[in-house]
């Protein structure tokens, strides 16, 4: 079994590279175990977006019930 770096700065490239990610912001490297793990950090831009987006998703589905 070999382990590669792979550095990118593109997102849809890393997920779809990358079984673990790791996110470098301020000069501090975060790793994450998974896809879902880096997805859900409120602190990456992506974890951010995703979370705004589920949240204007559930307030669309209250006003519609």
């Amino acid at each position: 079994k070999m382990t590669a770096i792979f550095v990118t700065h593109d997102l849809k490239e890393a997920m779809l590279m990358g079984e673990q990610l790791a996110y470098m912001q301020q000069g501090h490297l975060n790793i994450y175990s998974d896809r879902s793990d880096f997805l859900t950090d409120p602190s990456t831009e992506a974890g951010r977006e995703i979370q705004f987006w589920e949240k204007m998703r559930e307030e669309a589905q209250k006003k519609r019930d």
